[in-house]
């Protein structure tokens, strides 16, 4: 399989917004499928897109100065 091309941050950010709402509407069948989806045009892996598609956006902590 080959590799998905680069995708910028903003790009991402926004393609995992409409796909979260997505995500939310479908049945377990749609889900599957949406996450198919991610997986290929993302190149995530398949949990990690589960976590993702969870609700919360992913934050970073920072390191206390």
């Amino acid at each position: 399989m080959e590799t998905p091309p680069e995708m910028s941050q903003l790009s991402r950010k926004e393609y995992l917004a409409k796909m979260r709402w997505r995500y939310a509407q479908r049945g377990r069948e749609g889900k599957i499928r949406l996450l198919d989806e991610l997986c290929e045009v993302c190149g995530y892996d398949r949990k990690y897109a589960i976590k993702l598609m969870g609700g919360k956006p992913i934050t970073r902590r920072c390191c206390p100065d």
